[in-house]
């Protein structure tokens, strides 16, 4: 494996590449906030989350069938990485609308 950002013999590749995850998240969303005047279109980020949380509950509730290999599910395993990639753009959706309603609340106010 490579030792991408190795700090003082810890590696942070998770926290990096996590954050650079939730900042490109981020952007995306609050760009759609600020520049789009319909409220549809300022959830297209939003609806695209919501396509693997979907995913995400069809496979936890068995809606896929697999044959597990000794103790591991495939789809276990999938649902775990889906939901961490869930959860990243979580923070990077849920800090946009906020810096979009301080914006929006601050631009009201004047």
């Amino acid at each position: 494996m490579f030792d991408i950002f190795v700090i003082n013999g810890r590696d942070y590749s998770i926290f990096v590449i996590g954050g650079a995850g939730a900042l490109i998240y981020f952007v995306a969303q609050l760009a759609f906030c600020l520049k789009a005047k319909r409220t549809a279109i300022k959830l297209i980020p939003l609806y695209v989350f919501l396509i693997p949380v979907i995913y995400l509950a069809l496979i936890v509730f068995g809606a896929f069938e697999s044959q597990p290999v000794g103790v591991l599910d495939g789809n276990m395993i999938v649902a775990l990485l889906l939901g961490c990639i869930i959860g990243i753009a979580a923070i990077g959706e849920i800090l946009a609308w906020t810096v979009y309603g301080v914006v929006r609340h601050r631009r009201n106010r004047k």
